[in-house]
C-alpha cells in the first residue's frame, strides 16, 4: 500500500511531529508498506492509497485536498492534545474528523474525550520508544531534575524554575531546562532565570538523542503542561526508568495511569515544590514512582506499536 504521511513543520525547528511521522515510516515500511512523508498534500510525488494526518487543525488542508481530490482514499486522523483539549471551535474540528475515516489517539485517557458522535473511528496507538543503549549514571552529589519541549505558553516551561526559586540551602536540587525558545519573551525569560538562580540552567534545543541521555541520566523528569494529546518525553523517561512528575492532564494520566502518585494541578508551582522535595528526600516515595513508571514500560514497545498499526491498516486491506 502506498502511504502519505502529512504533518504540520515548524520552520526551522526539528519537533516533535517530524520525528513521529519518521518513526510511523519506519514501522509502515517493515510492515511492506510505501510510505512517504510530507508536510503539504500539494507536492507528494504519489497517489496515496492511504492518508495518515498527524494534527487535524494544522493539518487540516491537507484533509479537505485529499478528500476533495481523492474522495475513495480513506483518512486516518491523529489527534494532539491542541486539537481536542485548545480553544479551536468545535465546529472547525468536527468538520475535519468527520471527513476521517479513523482517529488515532496516543493514550486512552484522550480516546475517551473524543466527541461520541465519532467515538467508532477512534483507535488507540501508544508511541514507541526504542531504548537508548549503554548505563547512563545519575548524579551522586546532586539530584538532577530536567525539563524538555519547546518554550511555548501552552508547556507552562518555567513551572519547574518557580517551584525551585526559594528551596531550604541543603536541597540538592538543580534543573536542566531543554527546548528551542518559541519566541523573543520566552528566551529572555529562560536567560533572566539561569541569570537569578544557580540551581537552574536553560540549554536550549539539543538533538533528541542528547535530550533522551538528560533524562535517563536524570533523577526526575517534569512535565508542567496545560494541554497534552500525549508527550513524547513522557514516554522517553518512563522508558528510561526515570520517574515524572507532570500535570494532572487527561494527556498525561493516560500514560502514567488514574493512581500516579507524581501529579500536581496545572499551574499548582507550591505543589510541585512539595512532590520535588518529596522525591529528593523521600527514598520511599520516589521508589513508588519508579515502580508505577516501570509498570506502564510495556505500553511503548517497539512491537507492540507495530501490532496497533498493523490492526489498524488491516481494517483497510480487509
Amino acid at each position: 500500500m502506498q502511504i502519505l504521511i502529512v504533518y504540520p513543520a515548524v520552520i526551522g525547528i526539528k519537533n516533535g511531529n517530524l520525528i513521529t511521522a519518521k518513526r510511523w515510516q519506519e514501522c509502515l515500511g517493515h510492515l511492506g508498506h510505501t510510505v512517504e512523508v510530507a508536510t503539504t498534500f500539494d507536492n507528494v510525488s504519489a497517489t496515496p492509497d492511504l492518508m495518515i494526518a498527524l494534527h487535524a487543525i494544522k493539518s487540516s488542508n491537507a484533509i479537505h485536498k485529499c478528500r476533495a481530490v481523492f474522495p475513495a482514499v480513506p483518512i486516518i486522523v491523529v489527534l494532539t492534545g491542541t486539537d481536542i483539549y485548545g480553544t479551536t471551535k468545535s465546529a472547525t474540528i468536527d468538520a475535519v474528523l468527520a471527513l476521517s475515516d479513523r482517529i488515532v489517539v496516543l493514550q486512552n485517557a484522550t480516546a475517551k474525550d473524543v466527541d461520541q458522535k465519532f467515538r467508532d473511528k477512534v483507535r488507540v496507538i501508544y508511541q514507541a520508544i526504542t531504548p537508548l543503549s549503554g548505563v547512563f549514571e545519575k548524579s551522586k552529589n546532586d539530584f538532577e531534575v530536567c525539563v524538555v519541549g519547546h518554550l511555548r505558553p501552552v508547556k507552562d516551561p518555567f513551572r519547574t524554575a518557580d517551584a525551585i526559586s526559594d528551596l531550604p540551602g541543603d536541597s540538592k536540587i538543580r534543573v536542566t531546562q531543554i527546548g528551542a525558545a518559541m519566541s523573543e519573551p520566552m528566551r529572555e525569560m529562560a536567560e533572566r532565570l539561569g541569570r537569578e538562580n544557580v540551581r537552574f540552567r536553560w540549554i536550549k534545543g539539543v538533538p533528541r538523542t542528547r535530550a533522551m541521555e538528560k533524562i535517563a541520566s536524570s533523577h526526575l523528569l517534569v512535565n508542567s503542561s496545560k494541554i497534552e494529546g500525549g508527550a513524547a518525553v513522557i514516554c522517553e523517561a518512563i522508558v528510561a526508568g526515570t520517574p515524572i512528575l507532570a500535570t494532572r492532564i487527561p494527556g498525561n494520566v493516560g500514560f502514567l495511569g488514574e493512581d500516579y502518585e507524581g501529579f500536581f494541578d496545572v499551574g499548582a508551582t507550591e505543589q510541585l515544590r512539595t512532590l520535588l522535595l518529596l522525591s529528593e528526600n523521600s527514598a520511599d516515595f520516589y521508589q513508588r514512582l519508579k515502580d508505577q513508571c516501570g509498570r506502564r514500560s510495556g505500553l511503548f514497545d517497539p512491537d507492540f506499536e507495530k501490532t496497533k498499526w498493523a490492526d489498524l491498516i488491516e481494517e483497510f486491506e480487509s
